[in-house]
This record gives C-alpha cells, sequence and structure tokens, in this order.
C-alpha cells in the first residue's frame, strides 16, 4: 500500500516522493523563507498602519491651523475697523471744537468792537431810535362831568344835541359800550361840577352831575411820539382844575413830532381849538370845559 500511495513533492523543480524529513532536505530553509515573508508582511501592515494614524493625524493639525489663522485675521480686521472709527471719531470731535471756538470768536469780536465803540458814553443803557415802537401808559383819569342825557341811538343823540346848541350851549357825544352819553361839562371836584351845573339850568337845561372815570390803558408809539404825549395829561389835569397855562399848551403843540396818525392829529387839532379859547375866552368858559371833554375822549381811544 505504501507503494501505491506514493506522494510526489515538486521542490524547486525537483520531484520528490515520501511525507518524511530527509524527503525536504531543503525544508528549513522553506520555514525560514516563509516566516521572513510573514515577517515583512507584518511590517508592511505596521508600516500601513502607521502611515494612516500619521494621515488620520494631520488634517487635525491642518484644521488647527486654519483656525489659528482664521481667529487672526478676525482680530487684525477688528483692530483695523477699531482704528478707523477712533480716527473718523477723532477728525469729527476736532471740526466740532473748531466750529465752537470760531462761533464763539465771533460774538467776542463783536463785543470787542462794540466796546471800542461805546467807550465814550457813560452807561450801558441802551438806546432806543426814535423809529423804534414803545410801550406808552395811557394813565386813568377822573373828574365830574354835566351830564344832558343817555341815548341808545347815535342820530337821537345827535338830535338832542342840536337842540341844546340851538339853546346857547355846547355839548359832546361820548360813545360807550354801546350808549351815547351827551356832556355839556367837566370839573375837577363835585362842587366845582354843581356850580357849572347850576348856571346850565338857568338856560332850561336838565343838567345831572356825576364822576367819570376812564381805565389805563397801554399803546404802541415810537420814542419821539411817547415823549410829547407823556406831558398832556399833566397839562390836562391842570387845566380842568382851573390852573390854566396856554404857554405850556403852546409848547406842547410847537414840540409835535412830524407823520403824526390821524388819531394823534385829530388830537393835536382839537388841543389847538382849546388853545385858541384860552387866549381869548374867559378861563371857566363853558365851550372850554366841552373842548377838555373832547380832548379827553380823543386821548383815551388812541
Amino acid at each position: 500500500m505504501t507503494h501505491k500511495n506514493k506522494i510526489t513533492v515538486k521542490i524547486n523543480g525537483d520531484k520528490s516522493t515520501g511525507m518524511n524529513e530527509d524527503s525536504f532536505p531543503n525544508r528549513s530553509a522553506w520555514f525560514e523563507q516563509a516566516a521572513s515573508l510573514e515577517d515583512d508582511e507584518r511590517e508592511e501592515i505596521d508600516l500601513l498602519e502607521k502611515d494612516q494614524s500619521t494621515d488620520y493625524s494631520m488634517p487635525q493639525k491642518r484644521k488647527k491651523s486654519k483656525i489659528n489663522s482664521s481667529n487672526l485675521k478676525l482680530f487684525a480686521l477688528t483692530a483695523c475697523c477699531a482704528i478707523i472709527i477712533a480716527v473718523g471719531f477723532g477728525f469729527i470731535m476736532l471740526k466740532m471744537f473748531v466750529e465752537i471756538d470760531n462761533q464763539n470768536a465771533l460774538p467776542s469780536n463783536a463785543t470787542t468792537t462794540s466796546q471800542t465803540t461805546d467807550s465814550t458814553e457813560s452807561t450801558t443803557t441802551p438806546v432806543v431810535t426814535d423809529s423804534q415802537e414803545t410801550d406808552l401808559a395811557i394813565p386813568a383819569l377822573q373828574a365830574f362831568v354835566l351830564q344832558l342825557g343817555v341815548f341808545s341811538d347815535q342820530l337821537k343823540a345827535e338830535e338832542w344835541q342840536e337842540k341844546v346848541k340851538n339853546s346857547g350851549q355846547e355839548s359832546m357825544i361820548w360813545e360807550i359800550d354801546g350808549e351815547f352819553r351827551l356832556f355839556a361839562g367837566v370839573s375837577s371836584t363835585k362842587k366845582e361840577a354843581k356850580f357849572q351845573a347850576q348856571l346850565l339850568q338857568e338856560s332850561g337845561q336838565d343838567i345831572y352831575v356825576r364822576e367819570w372815570k376812564t381805565s389805563e390803558k397801554t399803546i404802541e408809539v415810537n420814542a419821539e411820539v411817547a415823549e410829547w404825549l407823556q406831558s398832556f395829561s399833566p397839562l390836562w389835569v391842570e387845566t380842568t382844575a382851573g390852573n390854566l397855562n396856554d404857554q405850556e399848551w403852546e409848547e406842547w403843540l410847537n414840540t409835535a413830532p412830524e407823520g403824526l396818525s390821524d388819531p394823534l392829529l385829530a388830537l393835536k387839532g382839537k388841543t389847538k381849538t382849546m388853545y385858541d379859547l384860552l387866549v381869548t375866552q374867559a378861563k371857566q368858559d363853558q365851550l372850554i370845559q366841552v373842548r377838555l371833554l373832547e380832548m379827553w375822549y380823543l386821548y383815551q381811544n388812541l
């Protein structure tokens, strides 16, 4: 059986039969070669593993490098923006301070010029020119009047005024609050007014003595007119009290400013009429009293 089942083995091209160790003269060398091949394969596997681990570690380093580079770029960009903003803000603030200094310099120069121009003046009170408007207080006035009647219609008042004139007496119409009062005289005291009323009653007139007042008011006129009008009310009060001085009225008329308004021209004209009576008539003439009433009415309605 052993001969029938021979096994033939080729080793390096040589045929060999049998299974004993002697049949494999290069058996030891073959195992050494196989072991060497196995070691080479293991070394190759180890090298591959090392290469693979090295390949995996490299992207991580690159990623970290990219992150660091990105952070540096962001920091640099932020720093540049901060510098640009700071420089721009600095220029803006510098421009603002320069403009403020220029504005402050203008009033300072104007003040210096004004002080130089006004160095010869002894007062710092502002000068009001004649063309500038100023407030003038029209003072409240009070007196006792001789009243002939009160009418709700102007035509009725004018008809009654005509009747009084036909009887030889003068009167004037004072319109106030929709009523028309007919006055025939004025005095500074009630006693004097009653005396004048008795004289008029002898001519057949019904006279009622009453106190009459006007309120204070303020008007706007230029400085020259204001100075001129301020002396009117004291003169009027003195004249009503019987202290007549035609020279003072003459001076007042002569110092009237040019370019008076229509109400002021009417007041001046009525005063001129009264002044003419002062020169030619008795000081307590009833006609003078009526002119004083007309002057009062015009003065109050300026």
